[in-house]
């Protein structure tokens, strides 16, 4: 990996710190295209409705489940990697992927264009 003097040490920047992305995140809410509010989901610091887990390996394990309490989950799995303009999650092979951006213990992604939705994550600890 090369450096330029654009280089920025931030986890969006083209250098994200993918130590940051690593672990699970649990939703918060989630702003759906034609909704005129935002939807919240409750979570309990270990789970959630829906919980993405960002693997080394460049793997996302995302679980939808029924309910807050980690019930009948089903499950689905990305990719993630970084690019010049951050971290990306989806199938690189596709023009159907969604930005991410870290801020604190948020995660925020933007797959409104292609998917409909803005979602907002809380890191688990």
């Amino acid at each position: 990996m090369s450096c330029s003097s654009n280089d920025d040490s931030s986890p969006t920047g083209a250098n994200a710190n993918s130590d940051l992305l690593i672990g699970k995140w649990v939703i918060k809410k989630a702003i759906y295209e034609g909704a005129t509010d935002t939807t919240y989901y409750e979570y309990n610091l270990s789970c959630g409705r829906e919980v993405l887990e960002f693997n080394s390996n460049r793997t996302v394990e995302e679980t939808i489940y029924i309910d807050s309490d980690c019930q009948n989950g089903a499950g689905t799995e990305f990719q993630w990697w970084t690019n010049g303009s951050g971290f990306r999650m989806g199938y690189q092979d596709s023009d159907a992927t969604m930005s991410l951006s870290i801020s604190g213990s948020e995660l925020y992604m933007d797959g409104l264009e292609e998917w409909g939705y803005r979602k907002y994550y809380q890191k688990v600890e």
